[in-house]
């Protein structure tokens, strides 16, 4: 015991040495023992000759890189020495966008049209208030508002994207205007709640007219605003749940922001639009899902009676360069949600119907230009006992579509799908001459499912789980292009 504490730092010096070693051989362990390669399961290899797949099987301790080149695999592992080297690709906003310098979001905001047929309850009420000698009795009046249609205004803000302690806000940053398009329902049951409290020793507070309902409108999961060229341009998604007994009507657009302003003041309408472009909602039965930029054009997805359709904008003038239908596709399960992968001027739609789960593939591609060209659509091609996680990524390479895709084994033993077995499944579909046929389909082999075991033996165990998705190995930063050989 003596000889400890005469050398005390010697015996730290040893154990770090010993923890040190044991975290590095771990790692080392961990480099040359994981299971990482391409299997086979439909089709030649030889249709990946031309294709570069690269990605990073990663937790937030380390990474496999790999690169999929010529049809064969490689990889290097990576050690993270913080949560910001994890790799992933750039942030898709639901209700907004951003630049390389601001992030921008909005929201809509409903009012009661001027036209709309309305009814409206009162009640008064006493209520205790607290004074500075006592409680006292105040009356609290309610306006109650039922209307049977609403007009949509469009709130804009933007803020630093890299926000820094006491950074303040930019300014002027707030629009909010009249869009020009309504929301209709059958029956009057949009509510609007207005509430005026009297004092006991004179005067009142007033609150703005509250829209209790706008939860019940259905928010279609598309952009409604995208940055092109240092603009920013919006429109209003106006996809409705079929089942709902509602419209909407009036003339939506795309519109252009020109001038932000203060969001306070007596102005209703703060800053300044300009509709480049209209889509009048009373021609058709027209839903628009989304507002995209391909290079220096703009393209609005929408639904025109039923089938999916894309229209190509010149963003200055507003021009509409072209139409395209895109009738090949089984849409019928509504409301559909998509997600979006610009690849140069193409914009790939991976298109997700109202299935639960979702187990079936649907993509369409659009060349974008001053015409519009269907390159390749993929409709509906199912999987038995599997469902998609998601889709990393779709990329055209020498008229082939690949597709990168993550899919779960369906465990109906297991209560929580975060548990199901994955798979890293890629898909390469021929070009449209060729009917957009199935050509190859491979597997990434890891043993990254194992992650996963603690949590399934606490939820055998525990019947819960604390899922953590950074302690778990997954696929990310998957990057589709040209290369290998030909």
């Amino acid at each position: 015991m003596g000889w400890v504490k005469r050398n005390m730092a010697l015996v730290v010096f040893l154990i770090s040495t010993a923890i040190i070693l044991t975290i590095f051989f771990s790692i080392f362990r961990l480099q040359n023992n994981s299971t990482l390669y391409l299997k086979d399961i439909k089709g030649d290899r030889k249709a990946l000759s031309d294709i570069k797949i690269i990605g990073y099987l990663q937790d937030k301790y380390h990474a496999q890189r790999f690169d999929i080149e010529g049809g064969e695999l490689s990889h290097e592992f990576i050690y993270y020495d913080s949560l910001g080297d994890i790799k992933f690709l750039p942030v898709k906003y639901a209700n907004g966008a951003e630049d390389d310098k601001y992030r921008y979001w909005y929201n809509y905001r409903y009012e009661i049209a001027p036209d709309a047929n309305i009814r409206r309850e009162y009640t008064e009420n006493k209520i205790q208030m607290q004074c500075v000698d006592g409680k006292k009795d105040a009356i609290e009046k309610i306006t109650m508002t039922y209307a049977d249609k609403i007009d949509l205004y469009m709130d804009v803000r933007y803020d630093w994207l890299d926000i820094k302690p006491k950074k303040k806000m930019p300014d002027p940053n707030y629009l909010y205007f009249k869009t020009g398009v309504q929301l209709e329902r059958e029956y009057m049951d949009f509510v609007f709640e207005e509430k005026k409290t009297y004092y006991p020793e004179g005067g009142l507070a007033a609150e703005d007219e509250n829209f209790q309902n706008a939860a019940d409108i259905y928010r279609s999961t598309g952009s409604g605003m995208v940055v092109l060229n240092g603009s920013q341009y919006f429109t209003v998604l106006t996809q409705i749940n079929p089942y709902s007994h509602q419209r909407y009507t009036g003339e939506n657009g795309i519109f252009k922001a020109e001038q932000y302003d203060n969001w306070w003041g007596d102005k209703k309408e703060k800053g300044k639009v300009r509709k480049i472009a209209s889509i009048p909602m009373d021609e058709n039965d027209i839903q628009v899902l989304g507002l995209h930029g391909v290079e220096d054009k703009l393209v609005v997805v929408m639904l025109v009676d039923g089938v999916l359709t894309l229209r190509a904008f010149e963003p200055q003038t507003g021009k509409m360069l072209d139409e395209i239908s895109v009738p090949q596709l089984d849409i019928s399960k509504q409301p559909i949600r998509y997600d979006e992968y610009v690849d140069g001027d193409i914009i790939h739609l991976n298109i997700i119907t109202n299935n639960n789960p979702v187990d079936e593939l649907q993509v369409v591609s659009i060349q974008v230009g001053d015409r519009l060209t269907l390159k390749s659509y993929v409709d509906g091609i199912k999987f038995e006992n599997q469902m998609f996680e998601r889709v990393p990524a779709i990329s055209w390479v020498d008229d082939k579509l690949v597709v990168a895709g993550i899919l779960k084994d369906i465990d109906e033993q297991m209560e929580s799908e975060y548990l199901y077995p994955k798979r890293f499944m890629i898909f390469v579909f021929d070009g449209m001459e060729n009917s957009s046929a199935l050509i190859y389909q491979g597997e990434i082999i890891t043993d990254a499912d194992e992650d996963n075991n603690r949590y399934r033996g606490d939820l055998r165990e525990k019947d819960q789980y604390g899922y953590n998705y950074y302690e778990s190995r997954n696929l990310d930063f998957v990057v589709i292009k040209e290369g290998g050989f030909k």
